[in-house]
């Protein structure tokens, strides 16, 4: 009987992560977003808000990130239902994002990753497999951090590593997911 249940258990987390190989969203202005992990070798997808103070200052060092490691593809991602469409647009273009955000109306993303807070970052490699997850930094102020996870986690891929740490804390907003 514990065999079978080991079993079960195994083939539903392929089945999860099966279904993050293809992720189709929609933007904030209704454009449709098609993400597949089995082209894209690398993917970060990070959890931001419009209104959360820990995500804003964390915006500046996810640009530079965007940036520092261009064959990397990045998404934001706002699932904060309670967060106006209207006021997330205008902060996300007031901040000159140079990424797509992904509208995620129904929390439905941020519930199938269990993402929690604002900025939550993953990094996502062939078939959708999960090989990061966690804070961008070590504190919910960018500009006083002293460690910096997901520069650490890009840089060892870039290596041709595993991350070494493939989870950290993430601190920031709670996420306000709809129901």
């Amino acid at each position: 009987m514990k065999k079978i249940y080991v079993l079960i258990l195994l083939f539903l987390g392929q089945q999860a992560m099966a279904s993050l190989a293809r992720i189709h969203a929609l933007d904030h202005s209704g454009e449709r977003i098609d993400i597949d992990t089995a082209k894209n070798k690398t993917t970060v997808l990070i959890f931001i808000s419009a209104q959360c103070p820990c995500s804003d200052s964390h915006i500046e060092e996810i640009k530079r990130l965007k940036k520092k490691y261009s064959n990397v593809k990045f998404y934001g991602v706002h699932s904060n239902y309670t967060e106006s469409k209207s006021v997330a647009i205008e902060y996300f273009k007031s901040k000159k994002i140079n990424f797509p955000i992904i509208h995620d109306s129904e929390s439905s993303l941020a519930k199938k990753l269990g993402a929690l807070k604002t900025p939550h970052a993953y990094i996502l490699q062939a078939q959708g497999n999960i090989v990061y997850r966690g804070g961008v930094t070590n504190r919910s102020n960018a500009l006083n951090a002293t460690k910096f996870y997901l520069d650490s986690a890009l840089l060892d891929i870039k290596e041709n590593r595993m991350p070494r740490t493939p989870m950290r804390k993430t601190l920031g907003c709670y996420i306000a997911l709809k129901d």
